[in-house]
């Protein structure tokens, strides 16, 4: 897992086994930093289990917002299988929790980054190609 900024984090978590390693480090950070919000931008390939990724981050995380969105990969998660899969997790998880979805990373990690305030944990997990899109898109808004 990478602080790509003070508060965001990145991590290319893309398996399940990468999904508990990642969620190990996601909640000793929520312990130790006690935030005022966790919000996680996810997105995945099609071949990946979401469901099972998205419910053990909905159980062991408990994210206030999330934000998921579709890559550019070929091999990517369509829209309407986030948005089904946001819809499943309202029905478990409840109404309190909000679920938004990006039609492309890039407006994501804007809205992600425009809503994270220096109390918050932001988080960045469920595809290398996920973590390969935000790292080019932080280098050439720094560039």
């Amino acid at each position: 897992m990478e602080e790509i900024s003070t508060g965001v984090y990145l991590d290319g978590a893309h398996n399940a086994d990468g999904i508990r390693a990642f969620l190990d480090a996601a909640c000793r950070l929520k312990e130790l930093r006690k935030p005022d919000h966790v919000r996680i931008l996810f997105a995945v390939s099609a071949d990946k289990d979401h469901q099972r990724m998205l419910r053990e981050i909905a159980e062991r995380l408990k994210p206030d917002l999330w934000i998921l969105s579709k890559m550019e990969s070929h091999r990517t998660l369509s829209v309407e299988d986030l948005e089904a899969a946001a819809e499943k997790l309202r029905a478990e998880y409840g109404e309190e929790t909000e679920y938004r979805v990006s039609r492309d990373v890039k407006h994501a990690v804007k809205e992600l980054l425009g809503l994270h305030g220096e109390r918050d944990l932001s988080l960045i997990a469920g595809s290398l190609y996920l973590a390969g899109e935000v790292k080019e898109q932080i280098s050439k808004s720094t560039s």
